[in-house]
C-alpha cells in the first residue's frame, strides 16, 4: 500500500516533509515558495507546479526533483 501511495507527488512530497521536520511554513521559507502553493501541492489540489517551482522546492528539500514529480 505504502508504494502505490508514494507513486503520488503530494504522498511524496508529505513523506520527504515529515522527515525533515517541515512545516509549510519552514519549507516556504527555505524554498521560497508560497505556504498556499505547498498546501495545495501536498493536498493533491495542484498536481505538477510549474519547473521553477518544482525545482526550488526540491532543492529545499535536498531531493532531485525527479523524486518528487518524476514526468516534470
Amino acid at each position: 500500500m505504502l508504494g502505490l501511495m508514494l507513486r503520488d507527488p503530494a504522498a511524496r512530497l508529505r513523506v520527504l516533509m515529515a522527515e525533515r521536520d517541515f512545516t509549510v511554513k519552514e519549507l516556504s521559507y527555505s524554498s521560497g515558495v508560497s505556504r498556499a502553493t505547498i498546501s495545495a501541492l501536498r493536498n493533491g489540489h495542484v498536481k505538477r507546479p510549474n519547473r521553477e517551482t518544482a525545482e526550488l522546492l526540491a532543492d529545499a528539500l535536498g531531493v532531485r526533483l525527479n523524486s518528487i514529480w518524476p514526468k516534470l
